[in-house]
């Protein structure tokens, strides 16, 4: 924001009114995230009063304790019972450890309210918060006891990447709005928050995707600002790992995996093997891993698709082209280990090379170089240059890789300098010049197998903001992902 009102200051019409645009948004989202943190900070000041207030109050010892239906846990006087959020209800019982001083005829109260009779009492389990109950005998003053009961939100399940992710396993984050809306994703916003809870704000979810190939492992990590303080204070606390097969191993010890109250402190990972060798992978029909509390309702769930590489590699023809005195420099290998391991693993493809030529184009570029100003009429001159001498196979990719060094101009991007084109959506080759990265291969090998860029507007991309994401068919520096969209257009080829 600091740096989009210095540059307001010296802009002109109409490039400081998009900017004014742009500061105006970013102030908006300062004042929200302002009055968020502020609300936020409230609700810890109040736990906290709340947390010395319960250690400062009188401990007093009675033989009665209360128990839960189906619990064997005998909660004492004043101690918290906890539970998380539930269409269920829950069943309580008042009991003594000395027989002849039990309750004859107790009443259930919160404040003045009275809210049941007798030895047990059922309670909705559905609206959030604490209460202190007490009970009392209506034969005998002298009896008394009580507890608090806290009920606290379900822990919705999000999936990250972990710091160590390189593209070694594909996972769709699911996380624009421009994907959500074209049904990339599975929706199960009602399964998770139900309508009897009342809940008055609520995300939508949306189900991510991950790809796995055979032998291989991933770990995700949960994104632990949905679970909640009392998870750890709560010993029935638990998160059940379930997945759909048993060729998916979570955590290395079998088809379900647990995270309970001792470790929800902890920065909680889930593994993923896949023994799936042998199977072929499915786009249509993945395999899932579900979470559900210790209710027994779901509150996450991923998609997997799992299996073996496909037997037919793509191959790549590499060109190297002589435009000066030496041939441009290019380890063919670590870029086929980029692009098997890293990238078009994502979608269970692999690429190999059989063949490595040159191309002298020195005396042309010599006497002519403004004709190479412009990196699709060099790939024209390059692909010409070529068929002189060679037939192009159309069931291989050429890859031109040249130390020309082409500025971009208005139609390639703003400034700075081309790394690399594709012929054509769709077309057989593409050449690479001075400023490539390692990574643009991989971005022009996708225009070459079909897909545009993702802040495209044609028809079947999903037209993200330039530069925002981390997908492999954006300009980002950052790039280590495919969309399922994409995978599975590729997949399918």
């Amino acid at each position: 924001l600091a740096t989009l009102e210095e540059e307001i200051v010296t802009a002109e019409s109409p490039e400081k009114e998009k900017l004014e645009e742009q500061a105006e948004v970013l102030r908006n989202e300062k004042e929200e995230k302002e009055q968020q943190v502020k609300e936020e900070l409230a609700i810890i000041k109040e736990t906290l009063d709340k947390n010395i207030e319960e250690e400062e109050e009188e401990i007093k010892e009675t033989p009665y304790y209360v128990e839960i239906k189906d619990r064997t846990e005998k909660y004492k006087w004043n101690e918290k019972l906890y539970f998380v959020r539930q269409k269920k209800q829950a069943t309580l019982f008042i009991k003594s450890e000395v027989d002849s001083l039990s309750f004859s005829k107790p009443v259930w109260k919160i404040g003045k309210e009275e809210i049941g009779k007798g030895e047990s009492i059922t309670l909705d389990l559905k609206e959030l918060g604490e209460k202190t109950i007490h009970l009392v005998d209506k034969d005998d003053e002298g009896k008394e006891f009580k507890f608090k009961l806290r009920v606290y939100d379900k822990p919705i399940i999000l999936f990250e990447k972990s710091s160590s992710f390189n593209g070694n396993y594909g996972h769709d984050e699911a996380k624009f709005s421009e994907l959500q809306q074209n049904n990339d994703y599975p929706e199960i916003t009602d399964q998770l928050f139900h309508e009897d809870f009342a809940v008055k704000k609520r995300e939508k979810y949306f189900v991510q995707y991950l790809t796995l190939v055979s032998g291989m492992s991933m770990e995700l990590d949960i994104d632990k600002k949905y679970l909640k303080n009392e998870m750890s204070k709560d010993p029935k606390f638990q998160l059940k790992f379930k997945a759909s097969t048993p060729n998916l191993n979570l955590n290395f010890e079998g088809q379900e995996s647990i995270l309970d109250y001792n470790s929800a402190n902890q920065t909680p990972i889930l593994f993923i093997q896949s023994d799936m060798q042998g199977a072929s992978a499915s786009f249509d029909i993945p395999y899932e891993i579900t979470v559900e509390d210790q209710a027994g309702e779901i509150v996450g769930k991923i998609m997997v698709v799992a299996g073996d590489i496909k037997n037919i590699k793509k191959e790549i023809v590499l060109v190297k082209v002589k435009h000066d005195t030496d041939l441009p420099v290019y380890d063919l290998n670590n870029q086929l280990n980029l692009l098997d391991l890293k990238s078009y693993n994502q979608m269970f493809t692999n690429w190999s090379n059989t063949v490595i030529d040159t191309l002298d184009i020195s005396a042309h570029y010599s006497s002519r170089p403004e004709l190479y100003n412009n990196s699709s009429r060099s790939l024209s001159y390059f692909k010409a240059a070529y068929e002189k001498n060679k037939i192009m196979d159309n069931n291989k990719f050429y890859v031109f890789v040249s130390d020309i060094r082409i500025e971009k101009t208005d139609d390639e991007a703003n400034t700075g300098y081309v790394a690399g084109v594709a012929g054509a959506i769709g077309s057989q080759y593409m050449a690479l010049f001075k400023d490539r990265g390692s990574k643009t291969i991989i971005h022009e090998l996708g225009h070459c197998l079909g897909l545009n860029h993702s802040f495209s507007s044609k028809v079947g991309t999903r037209k993200i903001e330039k530069n925002t994401t981390k997908n492999f068919m954006d300009y980002s520096s950052k790039r280590n992902m495919f969309y399922i969209y994409q995978l599975k257009e590729l997949f399918n080829l």
